[in-house]
């Protein structure tokens, strides 16, 4: 009896791990978690990236972070924790193509990941 039991629980627990792997249709995608830094210096693309969009780097301070954008001719959006977000109207890879090529400190793409 204990024995039967104990089978009977560990099927259950097989069925209940494989229906929870199975939710959201029955397919299993993964969003890959790359930064745009890693995937634009790899050449291969994590997700797109648009005209005008935005541009990662880290900074000191916000004072430092202003000046990256003036050093970049890019706008300084925002400043918190030692991440500078900046905008540009210019395509965002070219302009960290340029500084790269420059030796500036290098910016991250800021791209769009779909899962569906």
């Amino acid at each position: 009896m204990m024995r039967s039991c104990r089978n009977l629980l560990l099927c259950l627990m097989a069925a209940a791990l494989l229906l929870g792997c199975s939710c959201g249709g029955g397919r299993a995608e993964k969003t890959p978690a790359v930064s745009g830094a890693a995937s634009a210096s790899s050449g291969a693309p994590a997700g797109e990236v648009e005209k005008g969009a935005e541009l990662m780097a880290s900074a000191a301070d916000q004072g430092a972070a202003q000046a990256l954008a003036e050093q970049y001719g890019i706008t300084l959006v925002s400043y918190s924790d030692g991440v500078a977000v900046f905008h540009t109207d210019e395509d965002p890879q070219a302009v960290s193509d340029r500084g790269r090529a420059k030796g500036w400190p290098e910016l991250s793409l800021n791209r769009k990941n779909k899962a569906f």
